[in-house]
């Protein structure tokens, strides 16, 4: 299970991400995906871990709102025990009714995977979930 929180901030005009996933699972799947062991938060972690998560999270979670593809831009990952907190920007992003969210994040790796999101728009939040095709929700306010 995931844990994905997308934060509409009125006046930067942005959406803020903010994924959490368990470490040994995001290994797995780029392991899979990619054949390299990052070894996530150890001393033998790889130096280009950053660069195969980015790419990841581009391969696998988009955001458009009101029909409108919204590009993000990796900023950032911290670790909380066993958890990855990956962290995501959309920019000059007006405000909207309705957001699609595209998230495959572990899906493929783990077939029964669910991920949750909940989308916090002015004041008010809204939540859903993607899993084994069913990679796509809409969320309207």
């Amino acid at each position: 299970m995931s844990v994905t929180n997308v934060r509409y901030k009125t006046e930067q005009q942005t959406l803020q991400v903010e994924m959490k996933v368990f470490i040994d699972d995001i290994e797995n799947a780029i392991k899979e995906s990619e054949d390299i062991d990052l070894r996530l938060g150890t001393p033998d972690e790889i130096e280009s871990a950053e660069t195969y998560i980015a790419e990841y999270v581009a391969s696998n979670f988009g955001l458009e709102t009101d029909g409108v593809a919204r590009p993000h831009t990796y900023v950032g990952r911290e670790y909380e025990d066993d958890a990855l907190w990956i962290y995501l920007e959309s920019r000059e992003v007006p405000s909207f009714r309705t957001v699609e969210i595209f998230n495959r994040m572990l899906i493929d790796t783990y077939p029964r995977q669910r991920n949750i999101i909940n989308v916090y728009l002015h004041g008010s939040v809204k939540s859903t979930m993607t899993k084994y095709e069913m990679y796509t929700r809409k969320v309207e306010f």
